[in-house]
């Protein structure tokens, strides 16, 4: 996934938003988001639908895209 797809996700797309199991140990490095966060934190898109949902870009842990039109953003309260 590259930060360029991130950025033209758009409101086209259905974005989902998966929440890891609170009780697991879990790294901000681990998935694939150390890279792509500040391009979810850029895309207005995104950014809305994480914060609906009380989350933002920082949370993100992993992403992937699924299919033409779907973005699914992993992501862990930390602790919230």
């Amino acid at each position: 996934m590259l930060p360029a797809e991130v950025l033209g996700v758009d409101s086209h797309y259905r974005v989902w938003v998966t929440e890891f199991c609170t009780s697991a140990t879990l790294m901000r490095s681990d998935g694939n988001a150390a890279y792509l966060r500040t391009a979810i934190a850029k895309n207005d898109v995104l950014t809305d639908v994480l914060a609906e949902r009380g989350f933002h870009a920082d949370d993100v842990y992993a992403v992937k895209m699924m299919g033409d039109d779907t973005i699914n953003l992993y992501v862990h309260n930390f602790g919230r």
